[in-house]
């Protein structure tokens, strides 16, 4: 079996952002040491990384699908909530700065659901957070 390797990040037009010759001019693609950024696919999951707040009871598990998930689980109540937050407000966004931000979820029961995901500051009421960039349903609306 042929193993299967990505070329370097070197581009047609000579896009790359690490030095010629630098440790990671080979690196299959652009250097991340050169942005903050923060990614995971739940493979793994430690409760005590994240800020949870919660009403009702419920639970967060990992899921058996690819590329990884985390189900998060409420009881019955209408009023059941669950919030992580990663623990640790390590980004700062700033005037001029460019910010990307990129998520998957589903919801069972997508029309009475509040659910707020994106960047913002760690607050026992999520969904009146002030400060940050988020999307936010409401338990009336859509996305």
């Amino acid at each position: 079996m042929e193993a299967l390797v990505a070329a370097p990040a070197r581009y047609p037009g000579g896009v790359n952002n690490a030095a010629k010759n630098s440790t990671l001019w080979n690196l299959p693609h652009l250097d991340p040491t050169r942005y903050h950024s923060y990614f995971t696919d739940f493979n793994e999951y430690v409760a005590n990384d994240w800020t949870i707040t919660e009403t009702g009871s419920g639970s967060r598990a990992l899921t058996d699908v690819a590329f990884g998930a985390l189900t998060v689980t409420n009881a019955s109540g209408g009023s059941d909530a669950n919030y992580l937050q990663k623990k640790g407000e390590s980004f700062l966004l700033g005037v001029g700065k460019q910010a990307w931000f990129k998520t998957r979820l589903s919801m069972s029961h997508a029309t009475t659901a509040d659910v707020v995901v994106g960047l913002q500051i760690t607050d026992t009421t999520p969904l009146d957070a002030t400060d940050g960039i988020y999307f936010l349903k409401p338990a009336a609306g859509i996305f």
